[in-house]
């Protein structure tokens, strides 16, 4: 069984306030149960997952620190956690 992957975050970078929008694009995402935002959990019912499991959109970014990088990922119920790309929160 392959591994969930994520390839792209778009947007890749934000204000500290968040609340925008996030696409994560991979593969074997369809069974996504969360998304792991820096030290925050997004869970599911906060999520869009499209049906044929190459993309995973995150209604409301959490809110960061100004001038920070974060690791997110994504967990499925069937392929794992998925790599780590970085989101980067800009200046105030």
């Amino acid at each position: 069984m392959s591994d969930a992957q994520i390839n792209s975050l778009k947007p890749d970078s934000g204000t500290p306030a968040g609340g925008n929008p996030c696409d994560i694009s991979g593969q074997y995402l369809s069974n996504t149960k969360q998304v792991n935002w820096g030290d925050a959990t997004i869970p599911r019912s906060d999520l869009d997952v499209s049906k044929d499991g190459q993309k995973v959109t995150v209604k409301k970014v959490p809110k960061g620190t100004p001038k920070t990088v974060v690791d997110v990922s994504v967990t499925t119920a069937d392929h794992g956690t998925s790599n780590v790309l970085n989101y980067t929160y800009s200046g105030a």
